[in-house]
């Protein structure tokens, strides 16, 4: 896998953040590499968590750091 990449995060009023994100049956490996990204997103800000809308994707993904440490995440 590449390595994670910073994602623009998006703040209100950003349409994305007003649509009912869409749920979906499998995780694929680009919602793996979205994930890392959005992993490498929350650090970068000083957060505990992120979701899919925060960063423009409309799906029903969120990752989380409630300890802030690397390696105990939750996505």
């Amino acid at each position: 896998m590449k390595k994670a990449e910073r994602l623009e995060v998006r703040v209100f009023p950003d349409p994305v953040l007003k649509t009912v994100a869409k749920a979906y049956p499998a995780i694929t490996e680009s919602d793996r590499k979205l994930a890392y990204d959005m992993l490498e997103t929350m650090y970068h800000e000083d957060g505990v968590g992120l979701a899919a809308p925060q960063v423009g994707v409309s799906k029903r993904l969120v990752v989380c750091a409630p300890q802030q440490k690397n390696g105990k995440e939750y996505i």
